[in-house]
């Protein structure tokens, strides 16, 4: 579907809206946990992380410093209303919004989706289309060689299942 729009960076930085995964693993599904969220320093906000996920996160998409059609939006107005649009183009792709039954704001919603990674690119595809800036996409395809990896030199590391 994407005709190279995207950048591809060992480094990602600046203001957008982002897509990580918290875990080292997807499920037999090929899905797992992902947090969307906005940002206006990439890098600072990741690092502030690091307090409940300090084993780090693996990027999956960051669209930074979208421009077209913000008309008089204050930024943060802006970068909401294109995550709002993120999150449902990953729910109409047939991902799962996570809610809590105990969060009071947004119904319960909150930022995380159950999803695969196609179905978080097609949604960031779609919002950079419309949103113009730049797409970087981070794959995950070390991750099977990441639980071989620990498997062999026997670490034990906590199994996350997901259910639908």
């Amino acid at each position: 579907m994407r005709d190279k729009p995207y950048i591809e960076r060992e480094y990602v930085s600046g203001s957008g809206i982002y897509a990580f995964l918290p875990f080292d693993n997807l499920d037999k599904k090929g899905k797992g946990v992902f947090k969307i969220g906005m940002t206006g320093n990439f890098h600072n906000r990741i690092g502030n992380y690091h307090t409940y996920l300090p084993e780090g996160v693996y990027f999956k998409c960051f669209l930074k410093n979208p421009k077209k059609l913000r008309g008089d939006l204050s930024l943060e107005k802006y970068y909401k209303k294109i995550e709002k649009e993120i999150f449902k183009g990953i729910v109409d792709e047939g991902g799962k919004a996570i809610s809590m039954s105990i969060r009071w704001r947004n119904e319960g919603k909150t930022e995380w989706v159950y999803a695969s990674e196609e179905q978080i690119e097609n949604a960031f595809d779609t919002a950079y289309r419309k949103y113009g800036g730049d797409l970087n996409i981070g794959e995950l395809d070390h991750l099977p060689n990441l639980r071989k990896n620990l498997l062999r030199n026997k670490i034990y590391k906590g199994e996350v299942f997901f259910t639908q």
